[in-house]
């Protein structure tokens, strides 16, 4: 199953912007489709959750490391 950006967005609690930009810099590229229109995979929903639980915690340098 594969989620478009708006949905993706809605379920992880990343902003669209922060999804593109993650997207664009390599930290997390869409597994299911990287092309337009990105679609995430369930697997990249988990990763993201856990991303989004993190950079409430800590800053986004040290996540990148």
């Amino acid at each position: 199953m594969s989620f478009p950006l708006a949905l993706t967005s809605k379920l992880t609690g990343a902003t669209p912007s922060q999804l593109q930009r993650w997207s664009r810099e390599g930290l997390l590229v869409p597994g299911a489709h990287s092309k337009r229109p990105p679609l995430w995979s369930f697997q990249d929903l988990l990763a993201l959750r856990s991303m989004v639980f993190l950079r409430a915690r800590t800053s986004s340098q040290r996540l990148r490391k």
